[in-house]
């Protein structure tokens, strides 16, 4: 089942874009139910501003195959936002003088191999550590079973994998960090993460219905909020088990840390006052937790300790996170000098998680709101699936000409491509590939992905033309295209 209106009710849709609404709770949830319409949302969204939740509601399923509805009872895998939680269990014990954020993490951790990596660099991503996520899997064959922390810490202890950078002089978002702070907090409090969480920061901040992963029983389990991903094929949403391409992603569910927590917007929202009445931490060290990083060349790296920071005038401090997998685009923003909360957990349409959260912006700030453009890669894929190529390929012509109404994206349109590639339609992905050179005639990337097609279908001479035009693209703008002229010239050999 889709979780998304058909082509034509969405070509209906893309009229009036800006809209004004009165400081109401109706004008916020008429912006989402609109969104919602328009195939761009799907999840739960809660707006705070000065003291009043001016919107909590939900729009969408929770299972697209079944057609189950979200409900105020959903729970929704927080992702990475779960580093706000990990984070903070850990500085509660800095605040109780347990840990010290410059003690080297060999102190509690004596099998680590990195000496000079501290408390602070794990949790403001500047350690250097290579990334699990990615480094891992060759290391760990499927048949050994399910992956751990304590499997990270052997793994970084037997490799021996060099930083990539001096800690504390660079600065890397890596999981690998994270993966390591529910040891130190099991080593130093002789209690399981998950028990650990629940006393230090659940109770005290008073979220009662926020789970570690390992918590999930089966009661919990029937109101958790399926992950969905979007598939190119069906131009439908489908849970990630179901989906072709990101049920093959590598999975780390036993690895806690980084990504595991579930929760809802009214825990989060219970969890941000409660951090700014000193229940979970205190002054001094939030004052540290929300101050970012600073690199050797004197730019801030926008990370503090456990939280994404930034400042504009106009907004005031900025301390968020963004969170993303799993089938789960969440975002948690923190306007704490405007007193303005917004939390945004989407379980689908994860093109549209950033645009959903303009629109919330935008309505606690300025009282209007921008409908985002629709995502043409998604509406390809319902024209191919419904129409075929042929009609696509106008549809492309039609963008061209005038792309105002779109969002395009060129990662995205090369997957709808790759998605036919792979289907054996090779025919229809090159013939999107072409297309797309209307769209981004100075994108050397698009030019690079037509041209490894063009070679696998054996058109050399094809292949060789596209490469070249990307290498004039990209030596146009040598510092933008660095990382990628060095494999255009080697695809064309020595330069030419």
């Amino acid at each position: 089942m889709k979780l998304f209106p058909s082509a034509v009710a969405l070509a209906m849709l893309l009229a009036a874009q800006v809209v004004t609404a009165s400081e109401t709770a109706v004008p916020y949830e008429e912006a989402f139910q609109r969104l919602h319409q328009r195939g761009q949302f799907n999840g739960a969204v809660l707006i705070e501003k000065d003291g009043k939740v001016v919107l909590d509601a939900h729009f969408g399923m929770a299972d697209a195959a079944k057609q189950q509805p979200l409900s105020d009872n959903s729970l929704y895998r927080l992702a990475s936002v779960s580093k706000t939680i990990t984070a903070a269990g850990l500085l509660t014990l800095v605040d109780a003088g347990k840990v010290a954020l410059d003690d080297p993490v060999q102190k509690y951790l004596p099998e680590f191999p990195h000496d000079k990596v501290t408390v602070r660099h794990l949790l403001q991503h500047s350690s250097g550590l290579p990334e699990y996520i990615f480094g891992l899997g060759d290391y760990w064959p499927a048949n050994r079973g399910v992956m751990t922390n304590h499997d990270v810490l052997v793994w970084l202890s037997e490799t021996r994998a060099p930083l990539a950078f001096e800690p504390g002089l660079g600065w890397d978002y890596c999981n690998t960090g994270y993966a390591l702070i529910p040891l130190i907090i099991e080593r130093v409090t002789r209690s399981s993460y998950s028990k650990f969480l629940r006393s230090a920061v659940f109770r005290k901040a008073g979220m009662r219905h926020t789970y570690h992963i390992s918590e999930l029983n089966k009661r919990l389990q029937r109101r958790v909020a399926d992950g969905h991903g979007f598939d190119y094929a069906s131009a439908s949403d489908l849970r990630i088990e179901q989906h072709p391409v990101l049920s093959a992603e590598f999975q780390a569910d036993h690895v806690y840390g980084a990504g595991d927590i579930y929760s809802t917007p009214r825990d989060l929202l219970a969890f941000d006052h409660a951090l700014r009445a000193g229940k979970v931490l205190s002054a001094p060290l939030q004052k540290q937790a929300y101050t970012s990083m600073v690199l050797p060349e004197g730019f801030p790296a926008g990370y503090g300790l456990g939280w994404q920071v930034a400042e504009t005038e106009y907004t005031g401090r900025i301390i968020h996170h963004h969170g993303q997998g799993d089938g789960y685009r969440t975002r948690f923003y923190r306007f704490i000098d405007k007193g303005i909360t917004i939390i945004t957990l989407q379980n689908a349409r994860e093109q549209y998680a950033d645009a959903a959260l303009r629109v919330a912006q935008q309505l606690a700030f300025k009282s209007t709101y921008t409908l985002p453009p629709i995502s043409l890669a998604e509406s390809l894929s319902r024209t191919m699936h419904e129409d075929g190529a042929e009609a696509a390929l106008a549809r492309i012509d039609a963008a061209a000409a005038d792309p105002a109404p779109w969002s395009l994206s060129p990662r995205d349109l090369n997957n709808l491509a790759l998605t036919y590639w792979f289907k054996g339609d090779r025919r229809s992905a090159v013939a999107l590939m072409k297309a797309y050179l209307e769209l981004f005639p100075e994108d050397p990337t698009v030019f690079v992905n037509l041209a490894e097609a063009l070679a696998e279908e054996g058109d050399a001479a094809g292949s060789r033309d596209a490469y070249r035009r990307a290498l004039e693209i990209a030596q146009a703008d040598p510092a933008r295209h660095r990382s990628i002229m060095a494999s255009i010239e080697k695809a064309l050999g020595n330069g030419d």
